[in-house]
């Protein structure tokens, strides 16, 4: 018996086994094996299929294909590729793909936004306009246009909206005028208005000032005029004559401001005013190291007088130093720029700044110095002596001694002085010499090359002991 299998791919047509028979044939005919193939596969809404199906195209047992969405969407499927399996059928799940989103677009200032959508998808339009009173910069038309682009931002141009000019107004004869605008950038603009004053010897006659509108145009042109100003006939008196040579014209008066002029200036203070005009305040303030007491600033009157008390300025304290141990502070004042001075008493040096000042923020400049003992510094041991202690500050006290066989010459004590210096130089150290030896018991005396015998009775023969002998008990 035979069994037949097909290769990974292919599917088997026919018998799967055969027999050779008494007759000695197979007992069915070979089978064969056709290759396994998978239908080819729909596109997702708003996507295709890459490679693309075409014509007559086929697909067989692992082929891979992926799936991607159309410009303008997008899919959040982490797996977009699919194979064909040996059962002839895809092993995906169909991705979905979404319309991206711009966002809400910006709306410049001054500006309104239209559209049919009620969405900030791809493909979406909106057209921009100014609100009334405003036109597009550098626009030929009154709208722009943006679109939601396939990479999720919006293009076009923003708009950006001025406001409508009036131009230039009619001059009114007889007047001055003064113009007041919203935004300076944008003189003689919406809401802008022009105010006209009359000349000396004229009245206003109507509003007296211009309105730029939103439409572009002067309004109150040609409602106003500068008229001048007459007087009536003169009355006429009883048991009196006159003549009216024309109406009399009016006379013309000059007002002068209300001045206070400067105001007076504490010592050590200065003053800060644009001028000194009724309303004018004056603000005072204290130069560096002083603090300001009183009222900080005071008013012109209608009556030419400051209305305040003036204030003054006190020097800041910086209060008594305190005084270093054992010495001593003098000052010449505890307020700014006063100088405290420092010493020691008898016996102490001054390590650090002789004098301190009272500076600007009420503290004495720099350390405190303090006071040490004076040290009056090491003394040498005399030749063939020592010194006993260890201290050389004021008051101490250094004692000397000799070695053995040498005589102490000078003083046997100095004490450090409140100078820095010894009280005493160090002293001498001399040896010991003997005019007439004693015996004592049996002695040898050697001295040199000669020796001498002593008796036992203390008599010794030789007339002299020098400082180099060497006495020996026997």
């Amino acid at each position: 018996m035979v069994k037949y299998s097909c290769a990974r791919g292919y599917r088997l047509q026919g018998a799967v086994e055969t027999t050779c028979t008494q007759a000695g044939v197979w007992s069915s005919s070979a089978p064969r094996c056709e290759r396994i193939q998978c239908e080819p596969p729909n596109p997702p809404p708003n996507g295709y299929i890459v490679p693309s199906p075409q014509g007559e195209s086929e697909y067989f047992v692992d082929d891979v294909i992926n799936f991607a969405c159309n410009e303008g969407f997008y899919t959040n499927a982490t797996n977009t590729k699919s194979i064909c399996t040996e059962a002839g059928t895809w092993n995906y799940t169909q991705i979905q793909c979404r319309r991206i989103s711009c966002g809400p677009p910006e709306l410049p200032s001054h500006s309104a936004i239209h559209s049919n959508h009620d969405n900030f998808l791809y493909g979406t339009e909106y057209v921009y306009s100014c609100t009334k009173g405003y036109v597009l910069k550098n626009w030929t038309g009154n709208t722009t246009v943006i679109r939601c682009g396939a990479a999720g931002v919006w293009e076009g141009s923003l708009p950006k909206c001025e406001p409508v000019r009036c131009g230039e107004f009619p001059p009114m004869e007889h007047a001055g005028y003064n113009v007041v605008s919203p935004d300076p950038r944008y003189p003689l603009s919406l809401d802008s208005v022009v105010t006209f004053t009359c000349h000396d010897g004229y009245r206003m006659n109507g509003r007296g000032s211009l309105l730029c509108s939103h439409t572009g145009k002067w309004l109150g042109v040609g409602e106003s005029k500068c008229e001048e100003q007459l007087c009536t006939a003169a009355p006429v008196i009883r048991n009196t004559s006159h003549v009216f040579h024309e109406l009399a014209r009016p006379q013309t008066f000059t007002c002068d401001p209300v001045n206070c002029f400067e105001p007076p200036i504490p010592a050590n203070g200065k003053i800060t005013a644009e001028h000194f005009n009724l309303g004018s305040v004056a603000q005072y303030s204290c130069t560096s190291g002083h603090t300001l007491r009183g009222t900080a600033s005071i008013m012109c009157g209608p009556d030419g007088k400051w209305h305040g008390n003036v204030p003054y300025c006190e020097p800041v304290h910086c209060g008594m130093p305190e005084s270093p141990e054992s010495g001593s502070v003098s000052v010449s004042g505890t307020v700014f720029k006063s100088v405290a001075t420092y010493a020691c008493i008898r016996g102490y040096v001054l390590r650090g700044n002789t004098t301190r000042e009272c500076d600007e923020f009420g503290a004495w400049s720099g350390l405190r110095p303090s006071c040490y003992k004076e040290n009056c510094g090491e003394l040498a041991a005399p030749k063939h002596g020592f010194v006993m202690g260890v201290s050389t500050l004021f008051g101490d006290h250094i004692k000397f001694g000799c070695e053995p066989g040498h005589v102490l010459s000078g003083a046997h004590v100095s004490t450090c002085l409140h100078t820095g210096n010894w009280s005493d130089v160090p002293p001498t150290c001399t040896g010991m010499y003997f005019n007439r030896p004693l015996a004592v018991g049996a002695m040898r005396l050697s001295s040199g090359a000669a020796q001498h015998d002593a008796s036992s009775a203390g008599q010794l023969r030789t007339s002299a002991l020098q400082h180099d002998a060497e006495l020996q008990l026997l």
